[in-house]
């Protein structure tokens, strides 16, 4: 998908602003020629007599001039809030969907009687913590139809992606470059690809019969064995966050009750069970 450039500036523009910027250079350059000419002829009655009040009219013009202006672009500015507001609550929205389902990937994986964190940089802590031992072949929660962690993780994703790329590619203006890029930076880790991919990952297990756990959130790094996905995958939503609050948004829906809502998996529901141990054979006695 190709990726408009990013604009540095984006304050409200003003389509007049070559035209304002003209009468204000024609304005001031008058101003001092007339304060030039009312100094150096001190003995001309006519300059003496007229040129104070041309240069008392000159000023009280630019006066004029920048409260107007100052009034048209505060009428613009005005005009444009209830649109960012608009704009800021798909962001909102994009983002609450996201969080929700790290939330409830945490609680899926963690025991009973866990905490239940309700800031975002705490649960990507905890979630960290626990998250890895999800097994996205274990299904989704008990609301709506029947669907493993991979289609609920990959439906979230593609959501994700499709609905805050078309956010930031029709109001970039309003929201600036970094809310933009932040969302790239995420967007281009491993977690997030291998959770889009979930389903296919699903369809190929299914095709040839395998039955491994799958867990999604580790992905493994051949060039760097230090590679920690679900700490890179946390920093970059940290960072998306932090960028979308600089904006003056709301803040995300991170509330206690997500943990006993309907739609809620159970504790520990999709955690990777530890296979149980044999009895030993007779033979092996």
């Amino acid at each position: 998908m190709l990726r408009r450039p990013l604009r540095k500036d984006h304050r409200t523009k003003r389509p007049y602003g070559v035209h304002l910027a003209i009468t204000y250079g024609g304005l001031v350059a008058a101003l001092i020629v007339a304060i030039v000419i009312v100094q150096r002829s001190p003995s001309d009655e006519t300059v003496q007599r007229y040129g104070p009040n041309v240069v008392a009219d000159l000023v009280g013009i630019l006066l004029t001039l920048a409260v107007v202006e100052r009034l048209l672009v505060w009428q613009q500015e005005r005009a444009a809030w209830g649109l960012r507001n608009a704009v800021l609550r798909q962001v909102w929205r994009q983002l609450n969907s996201l969080t929700h389902m790290i939330l409830f990937a945490y609680k899926a994986t963690a025991p009973p009687g866990s905490p239940e964190p309700t800031s975002l940089d705490l649960l990507l802590d905890y979630w960290q913590r626990t998250a890895g031992l999800l097994d996205f072949r274990a299904p989704y929660g008990p609301d709506g139809p029947p669907r493993s962690w991979h289609q609920y993780a990959g439906e979230v994703v593609t959501r994700f992606e499709v609905g805050f790329r078309d956010v930031t590619d029709r109001y970039l203006p309003i929201l600036g470059p970094d809310l933009p890029a932040a969302g790239e930076e995420l967007l281009d880790t491993a977690v997030f690809s291998f959770l889009k991919h979930g389903p296919a990952i699903e369809q190929i297990d299914a095709q040839h019969g395998w039955n491994l756990p799958r867990l999604s959130f580790v992905v493994r790094s051949q060039e760097d064995p230090h590679y920690d996905s679900m700490a890179e995958f946390a920093d970059r939503l940290r960072n998306l966050y932090a960028a979308y609050k600089q904006l003056g948004a709301v803040d995300l829906s991170l509330d206690v009750r997500l943990y006993q809502d309907h739609i809620s998996p159970a504790w520990e529901s999709a955690r990777v069970k530890a296979p149980e141990k044999q009895p030993p054979s007779r033979e092996s006695r």
